[in-house]
C-alpha cells in the first residue's frame, strides 16, 4: 500500500474533526518548519515586520473566507433553483399521468385518478411539512399513496393482459416515484457540519488579528460593518440551504393547481 493509499484508509476511518486538527497540526509544523530554514538560508537571518505578517495573513484569511462563503452561495442557490424545477417537473409528469387516465374511462382509471388525487393533498398537507423539518423525511401518507398507486396497477395487471397502456400508466408511476425521491434529495443536500466549523475557525483567527490595533470609534464600525455583511452571506447561504423551510421556500403551489384542476374536471 503507497502513501496515497494510507492517506485515504486513515480519512475514511476517522471523525471529519480529527482530520481536520491533525492536518491543522502538520500543516503549521511543516509551514513554520520550512519558513525558518528559508529565513536562515536564502535571506541571512533578515526580520519582516511583525505588523506586515500580521496584516498579510490577516487579509488573506479575509479573502479567502469571502472566497469560500461566495462559492458556497452559489452552490445552495442552484440546489435552490434545482428544487424549484424539480416541484415544476413533479407535476408536468402529474398532468401527464392524468392525461393518460383520461384516454381510457374504467373503474382502473378512476380509481387511480382518486390515489393520484389522494397522493397530491398528502404532499401539500403533509409532505411539504415534513421536508421542512431540521431532519427532512417523506411523508408517511404519501408513502401509503404510493404503494395504493402501485397495488392498483399490478391488481389490473392480474386481472387483465398486459398491455402497452399498462406499460405506459407503470412507466408514469415510476416517473412519479423518482421526481419525489429527487424532491427529498435536494431537500437534504445541505451543507455539512464541518463547514461550519471551518468557517468558524476562519472568522476566529480573522477576528483575532484584527485586534491588534486599538479599536476606537471610526475602526469599530468599520469592523462592525464587514463582519455584519459576513454574518449576512452566512444567513443567506442558511436559508437557501434548506429550499422546503422558511420563508424564503420552494412553493407547493403547482400541485394545488393541479389539485384544482382535477376538481373542475371531476
Amino acid at each position: 500500500m503507497n502513501f496515497s493509499d494510507l492517506i485515504m484508509t486513515h480519512i475514511a476511518s476517522n471523525s471529519d474533526v480529527t482530520i481536520m486538527a491533525e492536518f491543522l497540526v502538520f500543516f503549521a509544523i511543516a509551514g513554520i518548519s520550512i519558513s525558518a530554514f528559508s529565513n536562515r538560508f536564502f535571506f541571512g537571518n533578515e526580520n519582516m515586520d511583525s505588523d506586515a505578517l500580521f496584516e498579510t495573513v490577516e487579509k488573506s484569511i479575509f479573502a479567502f473566507l469571502v472566497f469560500l462563503l461566495a462559492i458556497t452561495l452559489g452552490d445552495v442557490r442552484a440546489n435552490f433553483s434545482k428544487a424549484q424545477d424539480s416541484v415544476v417537473n413533479e407535476t408536468l409528469e402529474l398532468r401527464q399521468y392524468l392525461f393518460l387516465l383520461d384516454l381510457q374511462t374504467n373503474s382502473f382509471t378512476e380509481n387511480q385518478k382518486r390515489h393520484l388525487n389522494t397522493y397530491m393533498k398528502a404532499v401539500v398537507s403533509d409532505e411539504w411539512r415534513s421536508l421542512a423539518q431540521a431532519d427532512p423525511t417523506l411523508s408517511p401518507k404519501t408513502d401509503q399513496a404510493v404503494l395504493d398507486l402501485r397495488h392498483s396497477v399490478q391488481q389490473q395487471i392480474q386481472e387483465a393482459d398486459v398491455s402497452s397502456y399498462m406499460d405506459r400508466i407503470l412507466a408514469s408511476l415510476g416517473k412519479l416515484e423518482n421526481s419525489r425521491q429527487l424532491r427529498y434529495q435536494l431537500a437534504t443536500a445541505s451543507s455539512p457540519r464541518i463547514f461550519w466549523l471551518y468557517i468558524a475557525i476562519l472568522m476566529l483567527l480573522g477576528s483575532v488579528m484584527a485586534g491588534r490595533t486599538k479599536l476606537d470609534m471610526r475602526r469599530a464600525g468599520v469592523l462592525g460593518a464587514y463582519f455584519g455583511a459576513l454574518g449576512m452571506v452566512v444567513a443567506l447561504i442558511m436559508i437557501l440551504d434548506q429550499p422546503f423551510r422558511g420563508e424564503t421556500s420552494v412553493s407547493s403551489e403547482p400541485f394545488r393547481r393541479v389539485i384544482e384542476q382535477m376538481a373542475i374536471a371531476n
